[in-house]
């Protein structure tokens, strides 16, 4: 048996709202930052399906968090614009195509990162941003090597 696996034996179950990233960005990093600093920040609602296949939603309250695939891809393939994924946010503007989605590490390297966006046909994986800046559909949430593009609310 996996301790780290829910019951269910679903990874992703629950969707954002449970995965450990956020409870990382919303509690540990935001702390790190300086109180005036905190103070800028607004809590808003992020919306993610809940995972292990379902199409389900729910909320989170966060400062911190990731893009959904439909934030990130909406403009570009129909493939997102579709039940659950039109709920958890719209096309941004600044994502227009592979080009604009690639995210560099400290080195310059580009580098895979997640989305909030758990796969519909896997209870293990969820969605993630290639270094092309394509999409990855099927990403275990153990891999490696995957960093985290965030996105702050002031």
């Amino acid at each position: 048996m996996d301790v780290n696996k829910p019951e269910s034996g679903a990874y992703n179950e629950g969707g954002w709202a449970e995965f450990e990233l956020n409870d990382y960005l919303n509690a540990r990093v935001i702390d790190a930052f300086q109180d005036d600093w905190k103070q800028l920040f607004k809590q808003v609602r992020v919306r993610s399906t809940v995972g292990n296949k379902s199409t389900s939603t729910s909320y989170s309250d966060c400062f911190i968090f990731v893009p959904s695939i439909s934030e990130l891809f909406g403009a570009d393939t129909g493939e997102f614009q579709v039940e659950p994924f039109t709920v958890e946010g719209t096309a941004i503007s600044h994502f227009v195509g592979d080009k604009s989605r690639i995210c560099c590490n400290a080195i310059g390297n580009p580098v895979r990162y997640w989305t909030r966006s758990p796969s519909l046909t896997w209870d293990d994986y969820v969605y993630s941003v290639t270094a092309t800046g394509s999409n990855q559909p099927v990403t275990s949430l153990d891999a490696t090597n995957v960093y985290a593009r965030i996105m702050l609310t002031m």
